[in-house]
């Protein structure tokens, strides 16, 4: 897996003097982000905090990462900071003249290498244009709720058959930076308060949704992030754990079979993903990524679940001897995140596996602020790889009996895959052992074998 992704970076960074903590004037100048070869990267400053010293929250892409390693960036002074063009063209229907009696609602339009998005300011839905694939991918990406008569957690589901709409108060342009441009779909759904943020970024095809709901109990409806199917005679399909899944894969005679169970209407149609879910044929097709892992599946969509309130639940509370309603989902802010990215071949071929990892476990900044100490390790490295690219990394640990390396990977496309096994730099022989770390009767091997969808473990020393 010698991967050559590029992926968003958040983080933190704290600028102090080495001798006083106050000596930073050379950074308030100007800065620069640079890799090791002294490439300016492009980065944004969400935002800064100073007293002595100075807090950034730094956005940038990080691009090339080794496999489960990590890459080196750097922060330094410089007299002037770099120009980079913003991260989209940005078409505002403000910008036209639409002071005429007779003017209707249009779209604003982003627009970066890889994506048209035109979201419509009467209704904050969205169309999206895939350049690579000259094609409209998606129409009418948008936030609704499905009405319920009343129902509880954990099996009644009595939908009115009615579609409750966001309605848009404003659609602006939050920021547009070198690394990224944002665009805030502020609206109300059912009396609360909804917003939206809609990101490109320069460099990555994916766009980012990020949606906040201000709930407050009371109201009986499904939230739902909608994105509508764009080939009718497609695959749905969605990552479990160690494999793939779709519809056709479902137990004969499984769902619900007593009265006292949800309707089986309503079942049919729930699926519970693990990371990401690809609508498509073999020709193209498009992957979510999702931070919440519930969503169901109909003829025309795939409504990935947000927030769904209930009028009571079956649990019986009782608060100072008395019965008492418990209300859920308690009110406040939830936030939730996706992310769409399209392409051509099916998600064997997008890999949309790697698309819900790396949405779900981002790469984890960690800074070393000084220039005091000594730093031995190279500016970047991979601790692990392996050549199969069909090959997903579960479990990589220290054995439980030694101090031997465990690692558990999986095979995820149906294909037979060979690899060497790369630790720290250097192929490794292994022993093939079960779930419990017991040796297995094939001793001692240098080449990894993984027949499909199989589950393999392997141990090998740390040095």
């Amino acid at each position: 897996m010698h991967i050559n992704l590029r992926i968003r970076v958040k983080t933190h960074v704290t600028l102090y003097g080495d001798v006083e903590p106050g000596a930073i004037e050379d950074y308030k100048k100007a800065m620069r982000l640079v890799d090791e070869k002294g490439t300016s990267i492009p980065f944004q400053v969400e935002q800064y905090s100073e007293w002595s010293s100075r807090a950034l929250e730094l956005v940038f892409i990080a691009q090339g990462v080794p496999s489960l390693g990590y890459k080196t960036y750097y922060l330094v002074p410089s007299d002037q900071p770099d120009v980079f063009p913003n991260a989209c063209e940005v078409k505002l229907e403000s910008d036209a003249e639409v002071n005429r009696t007779s003017h209707a609602m249009g779209s604003d339009v982003l627009e970066n290498g890889y994506y048209r998005v035109a979201i419509d300011r009467a209704t904050g839905r969205l169309e999206i244009f895939d350049k690579e694939l000259n094609r409209t991918v998606e129409k009418n990406v948008e936030i609704a709720a499905r009405e319920e008569r009343g129902g509880d957690d954990l099996r009644v589901v009595a939908p009115t058959g009615r579609t409750l709409v966001d309605v848009i108060h404003s659609v602006e342009l939050e920021e547009n930076g070198p690394v990224r441009t944002v665009m805030r779909i502020s609206g109300e759904l059912a009396g609360l308060r909804l917003i939206q943020r809609v990101a490109l970024y320069r460099g990555l095809k994916k766009i980012h949704l990020e949606n906040s709901l201000d709930w407050m109990p009371g109201r009986s409806m499904n939230v739902e992030q909608v994105f509508p199917l764009p080939q009718p005679s497609g695959e749905v399909r969605w990552g479990i754990p160690f494999g793939t899944a779709t519809e056709a894969d479902m137990m004969p005679n499984a769902g619900p079979q007593a009265s006292d169970e949800m309707p089986r209407e309503v079942w049919s149609q729930w699926r519970q993903i693990q990371d990401w879910v690809f609508a498509g044929s073999q020709e193209w097709g498009y992957t979510v990524a999702a931070d919440h892992q519930f969503l169901t599946v109909d003829d025309a969509s795939i409504r990935a679940g947000m927030l769904r309130g209930t009028l009571y639940s079956p649990l019986r509370v009782v608060r100072e001897g008395q019965p008492a309603l418990s209300v859920w989902p308690q009110p406040g802010k939830y936030v939730f995140h996706y992310s769409f990215t399209s392409g051509p071949g099916d998600w064997a071929e997008a890999k949309s596996w790697r698309t819900g990892m790396n949405f779900n476990m981002p790469l984890i900044p960690v800074t070393a602020v000084n220039e005091l100490s000594q730093k031995p390790l190279p500016p970047e490295r991979s601790f692990f790889s392996v050549d199969a690219d069909n090959l997903v990394l579960s479990a990589l640990k220290k054995a439980d009996r030694d101090g031997a390396v465990v690692l558990r990977v999986f095979e995820i496309r149906g294909e037979v895959a060979e690899s060497p096994v790369r630790f720290l730099g250097r192929e490794r022989s292994y022993r093939a052992v079960n779930l419990l770390e017991e040796n297995l009767p094939q001793g001692q091997q240098n080449v990894l074998h993984v027949q499909p969808y199989e589950i393999s473990t392997i141990e090998f020393p740390a040095r």
